[in-house]
């Protein structure tokens, strides 16, 4: 099982890139087969080190040009590890996507941005009562089957409440 995490974290986990404007922590998750050029479904979004009450996710969704597309894909959150968990995995959406938006940014070989901006429930999202205080922020399509590492991409965040913000860090 260590091993196949291993394989996320290398080469699925988040990459930092810029492109979000105003984030501390700039984020790719990809979906795609790694042995396969060109073929990856990428979103890229942006946190910062401290989350107030009105954060607002903000990124885009993008593919390269020899991605096949799914019919949707959603950006969500869970408190479950994808890749550990068993069958009690749940997960909310932030955002969705669905093929005819995708497929309408695409221009000659290659796909435009899509642009997305998600209003989040704070303590929905990071619940002060949790016991251990970890979120993971995941990419899949809606037909993904979580068995198969190149079907979804996630991160994984430790987070802290301060008064009304939340302090949020890499998981190591």
């Amino acid at each position: 099982m260590k091993k196949r995490r291993l394989f996320s974290v290398l080469g699925l986990s988040a990459l930092l890139l810029a492109g979000c404007a105003n984030s501390d922590i700039e984020l790719t998750l990809s979906i795609g087969d790694g042995m396969v050029e060109n073929d990856a479904v990428k979103l890229i979004f942006g946190l910062n080190n401290t989350i107030g009450p009105d954060f607002v996710f903000e990124g885009y969704l993008t593919a390269e040009k020899d991605a096949v597309i799914k019919d949707e894909y959603v950006f969500t959150y869970s408190h479950d590890d994808p890749l550990l968990s068993d069958d009690t995995y749940i997960e909310s959406t932030i955002f969705k996507w669905n093929k005819t938006d995708i497929d309408a940014s695409k221009s000659g070989d290659s796909y435009g941005e899509l642009k997305f901006k998600s209003e989040v429930d704070l303590e929905n999202t990071f619940p002060k009562d949790l016991e251990t205080k970890t979120v993971y922020f995941v990419f899949h399509a809606t037909d993904w089957n979580r068995d198969k590492i190149t079907e979804f991409g996630y991160t994984e965040y430790n987070y802290e409440w301060k008064d009304d913000k939340v302090n949020i860090s890499k998981a190591l």
